[in-house]
């Protein structure tokens, strides 16, 4: 269901201007998109759980199409391959960090 969610934000949000304040907006789908994880974590009832994780999925698949979007217009062409890299070096790096971290 997280699939479905982040195809329909990351479609969703492509096929619209970007927002003014795009990384305002960015940063509230996060945020926004982190809450139904509370659901997922007390609940034992599926259909539930499918519909935060849908939720999860929009907001992430949103955000991550005002990431990329961002990286392509504040970046210099001449360095947007190693921001790319360093980026997704630290989001890797850091998720054993994380994981350890939270349990």
């Amino acid at each position: 269901f997280f699939g479905f969610g982040s195809a329909l934000g990351a479609l969703t949000v492509s096929s619209r201007r970007m927002p003014r304040r795009y990384l305002t907006t960015m940063m509230a789908m996060w945020g926004l998109g982190s809450v139904p994880l509370i659901a997922v974590g007390v609940t034992s009832s599926f259909p539930l759980m499918a519909l935060a994780t849908f939720c999860i999925g929009v907001t992430d698949g949103a955000g991550m199409v005002i990431w990329g979007t961002l990286l392509q217009r504040r970046v210099p062409t001449e360095m947007l391959g190693r921001v790319s890299s360093l980026d997704f070096f630290v989001s890797l790096a850091f998720m054993p960090l994380s994981s350890a971290i939270v349990g």
